[in-house]
């Protein structure tokens, strides 16, 4: 099979792909939405905090190194993670500092975040969300997948 597809050969693919993208990622969303109480703010401010957290380990030096290879779980459980204070997150955010603080003790009480003491203080993905998610990532992996099984199997049979 080709690899790359002619601009006559996209146009009719075009339709079908946007709305299987679309339905992956609406699924993985509503999957992510229902962890939060479908609480799109406090999701958003999750997403933003795990950022923060693995911004070392993924750092641009470290994706060449991470993209050649596949990382476990166990790997996951070992990096060091950078707390983030509610004031930091609510100014990276752009939310107010009380909303963030609530959305903030939200996660702590579905125990996905931990509030760090001491030394540097802040708050931290725990190891129940870090596997939540390398698993919920991997489920988007695999729509992505039949997603482009879909597509070549309609390219294939025109």
């Amino acid at each position: 099979m080709k690899k790359n597809l002619t601009l006559e050969e996209w146009i009719p693919l075009y339709p079908l792909f946007g709305f299987l993208v679309g339905k992956t990622f609406g699924t993985a969303f509503r999957r992510h939405q229902a962890l939060f109480d479908y609480d799109a703010e406090c999701a958003a401010l999750f997403y933003q905090l795990g950022e923060l957290n693995a911004a070392n380990f993924y750092n641009p030096a470290n994706i060449r190194r991470l993209v050649h290879r596949q990382i476990t779980v166990e790997e996951l459980q070992h990096i060091e993670l950078v707390p983030v204070s509610a004031l930091s997150l609510a100014e990276i955010s752009r939310r107010p500092r009380e909303t963030v603080r609530r959305k903030l003790k939200k996660m702590v009480d579905l125990r996905l975040v931990v509030e760090k003491e001491g030394g540097k203080r802040g708050y931290l993905f725990t190891q129940r969300a870090i596997e939540y998610f390398f698993h919920e990532d991997r489920m988007l992996y695999e729509d992505l997948v039949n997603l482009v099984e879909t597509v070549e199997n309609f390219q294939n049979h025109r």
